[in-house]
């Protein structure tokens, strides 16, 4: 109550000497804003010394307890909060200005530190903790780590061609390789020859490493990949990371021949021409050649032309053995070079029996067999 009586005192004051002169009011309303400042700081001071007189009191009541009987000591009569009282009155004479009047007022005393309030911590300050690390000063992962979750193969494989390939989203070579490897590690054949081409050839973040990729596609061979049978094959054939090796060639490649790899058809074509591994023999040649042929393989396809037309020189001249090639040639038929006729086989069988080709009349009597063609 102390603390408001303050300006009414004043009030009263300008009041009984002024009156309710115009003067008088607006005096009143300069010194209004004085007043009222000086109110709360009164009533500040009073509210500071009311905490401490009950934080005294908690204090006394937790110290002071009897050790004997573990029994607390019941406190001492809390006194009334100490109040301050008003500022001294303000004395001034009938003819004083309202500036003469206030600096004549004596100087307010700043509040003591412990009753001012402390800012609440702003949520900068209470996250500041449980914050993340940001972008920058986050941890890197290691380059060529592995993928922390070991996938199904099938699943590895896929995130794997994705990143090489940038499938709906961009190129990661790097992380390619790791899947890779994850799905290769569980038997994955593709994934083997995926990881095997990675290494061969190199890429943005991949060293080429001869070794990893012979290592892989001997994988995905063993497993019956005729693309990886026939790349393995490629690499003995010239020497490309290992020593040459005509043997292992052949054996590479006839197995991929065997199930279709045009590219490894072609090549054992190759193989039966020059000879070496195995003898030379033309009628093996052609059999792999025109499978070759029939999947539209451009290499086998100019090959077999250039075989046609030097076997037909040969048995306008009278060979055997070029004849009864081209009995065997119309049996099969050549695929855009040379139509199936069983009339024109047998024509030529018979051509190359009569000049003692033992082969050419066997399929002569086996075409008569089978009803392919009439025989009397």
């Amino acid at each position: 109550m102390c603390c408001l009586l303050v300006p009414l005192v004043v009030v009263s004051a300008l009041s009984t000497v002024y009156g309710n002169s115009q003067a008088g009011v607006a005096i009143a309303k300069a010194a209004a804003p004085w007043l009222k400042e000086l109110g709360r700081r009164a009533a500040e001071a009073a509210f500071a010394g009311a905490i401490e007189g009950t934080a005294s009191a908690i204090v006394h009541e937790m110290l002071v307890t009897d050790k004997a009987n573990a029994q607390p000591v019941s406190p001492p009569p809390k006194q009334p909060p100490q109040v301050t009282g008003p500022p001294p009155s303000i004395s001034f004479t009938k003819n004083q200005t309202l500036e003469e009047i206030l600096k004549s007022a004596p100087p307010l005393k700043a509040l003591p530190v412990e009753a001012t309030a402390a800012r609440p911590p702003s949520v900068d300050q209470l996250l500041r903790d449980f914050r993340l690390p940001s972008q920058a000063t986050r941890p890197a992962a290691p380059s060529g780590s592995q993928p922390q979750i070991e996938l199904h193969p099938v699943e590895a494989f896929r995130r794997g061609y994705a990143a090489e390939f940038g499938s709906g989203r961009s190129r990661n070579p790097v992380e390619a390789e790791q899947f890779y490897r994850q799905a290769a590690r569980q038997g994955h054949v593709f994934a083997q020859y995926s990881l095997a081409q990675l290494y061969h050839f190199g890429d943005t973040g991949v060293s080429r490493n001869d070794t990893e990729s012979l290592r892989w596609l001997r994988a995905a061979a063993e497993r019956g990949l005729p693309a990886a049978q026939t790349q393995l094959a490629y690499a003995y054939d010239v020497g490309e990371g290992v020593p040459p090796d005509a043997r292992a060639a052949a054996f590479w490649y006839s197995h991929a021949a065997q199930q279709g790899d045009p590219y490894a058809q072609y090549a054992m074509a190759q193989i039966y021409y020059f000879g070496g591994v195995v003898p030379p023999n033309r009628l093996l040649e052609f059999d792999w050649l025109n499978l070759a042929v029939d999947q539209g393989h451009p290499p086998a396809l100019a090959a077999m032309h250039w075989m046609l037309d030097a076997e037909y020189d040969e048995a306008r001249r009278g060979n055997p053995g070029a004849q009864y090639f081209f009995g065997r040639a119309y049996e099969i038929g050549v695929r855009a070079l040379l139509p199936q006729d069983y009339v024109a086989a047998a024509s030529w069988y018979d051509i190359a029996a009569r000049n003692g080709n033992r082969n050419a009349q066997l399929a002569l009597n086996r075409l008569c067999d089978t009803g392919s063609i009439r025989c009397w």
